[in-house]
């Protein structure tokens, strides 16, 4: 264990020391992942009062981001210090569950001169956010969901579209999520599901366009086995964008299967037809769409994810433009021994957007991967290295315009968590 040690404090000397970065590029590390909250209400290990269950972390690091302000060209690397506390609230009682989350991600650049400074010193500010939620399954087993989220990104977590001489932290990015559900039995083999969601983003530089959108959908369940359902979803949602004059609707039908294997095994395939009327009827497009998801089991070191959906929005780098958007995630957890983990992620997205008169057609092709390996030192701390790769292709890359980045992000360090 003291090799293990001196090993990432060695590897945290040579990238505090190896000043700015090679010619080698990409993404983010760090971002909570979507089942984070899922995993928090599994958990058994934390403080615990009575019922409340308190699980405080603290992640310590050491970083080289190679691409942070996400330049097309001419990127400049930093290397840094990272904190990350995260605290978790969960509450169970009943049949109620009761959960809340909040993590602060903060970044300190070593080395830097002073026209590198300048140029990212807007992007060292803090990544925060929250989330929470309530449910409740009644003896019948009906049960309601309420949900929330608040996340503000700053331009080292997301960049729509930095151009070369652009700081990307100008697109400080701050979006809010509520989302409630009924889900309900309508008969020994038929259930029915209703959702309702509401979004707003909005970021603090007025060139990029925030938008909202109100959502609902409907989905019926009917029994064909005892572990699988045949699936019929439906979908509408209203949204209005800051670069549009008038609200926009997209309206989706899709049908599948969906499996309930074992209580950690289960998937969902569907498939359908969407419509969009965007701005009021100045367009309208046609696609058709899906929505995947699936966690496996697959052994007792093994597990896997998998999601995936595609859908209109408005587009945030341009005004009265809208953008087809297909997202599929993908990743792995092995558990090499009882204390040694490792993940790998990947996301892929891809935007088609719609034509802008007199201009190129733009689509992005953007790709991010992901992995960590965790080893748990003593009962509260945990070493641990991770890496982060992505980029975007997009067909709109010139000297003078380009959504094209390369980035390249690894750290290593110490996690105490109770």
């Amino acid at each position: 264990m003291r090799n293990i040690t001196i090993a990432v404090l060695g590897l945290c000397g040579l990238m505090v020391a190896s000043g700015t970065a090679q010619d080698v590029t990409a993404l983010n590390y760090g971002a909570i992942p979507e089942n984070a909250n899922q995993n928090m209400l599994e958990r058994s290990d934390g403080l615990h009062f009575g019922q409340l269950q308190v699980l405080p972390e603290l992640d310590l690091s050491c970083f080289h981001d190679s691409n942070p302000t996400y330049k097309a060209h001419g990127e400049k690397g930093v290397n840094g210090l990272r904190a990350e506390p995260i605290l978790g609230l969960v509450l169970k009682a009943n049949e109620w569950d009761i959960f809340v989350r909040g993590w602060y991600t903060k970044d300190w650049y070593i080395g830097e001169t002073a026209a590198e400074k300048a140029e990212t010193e807007t992007i060292a500010n803090g990544h925060y956010g929250e989330n929470a939620g309530i449910s409740y399954k009644t003896p019948q087993e009906t049960k309601i969901a309420v949900t929330e989220n608040y996340d503000y990104e700053n331009g080292a977590n997301y960049a729509p579209g930095a151009q070369p001489g652009v700081n990307a932290a100008n697109g400080d990015r701050y979006t809010l999520d509520l989302g409630a559900s009924l889900d309900t039995k309508l008969g020994e083999k038929t259930g029915m599901k209703l959702g309702a969601t509401y979004s707003d983003l909005w970021y603090a530089n007025a060139q990029y366009f925030g938008w909202k959108d109100e959502g609902a959908t409907l989905d019926f369940s009917q029994k064909v086995s005892e572990k699988s359902d045949v699936l019929l979803t439906f979908g509408v949602d209203n949204q209005s964008s800051e670069g549009s004059t008038s609200d926009s609707q997209g309206y989706r039908m899709l049908v599948g299967f969906g499996s309930q294997l074992t209580a950690k095994t289960s998937y969902k395939a569907e498939v359908g037809f969407m419509a969009y009327d965007f701005n009021g009827g100045a367009k309208t497009a046609y696609a058709p769409t899906y929505n995947l998801s699936g966690n496996w089991e697959i052994s007792e070191r093994w597990s896997a994810h998998l999601s995936g959906a595609a859908d209109f929005q408005p587009a945030e780098t341009d005004r009265a433009t809208y953008t087809l958007v297909d997202t599929i995630t993908a990743g792995v957890a092995f558990k090499a021994t009882s204390r040694l983990t490792t993940t790998l992620d990947a996301i892929y997205r891809r935007q088609d957007f719609s034509e802008i008169e007199g201009e190129p057609k733009r689509i992005d092709n953007e790709v991010d991967l992901t992995g960590r390996a965790s080893y748990q030192l003593f009962r509260y701390t945990s070493l641990f290295v991770g890496a982060a790769f992505g980029r975007n292709d997009s067909s709109i890359n010139t000297d003078s315009e380009s959504f094209d980045y390369h980035r390249l992000f690894v750290e290593a360090g110490i996690q105490l968590h109770f």
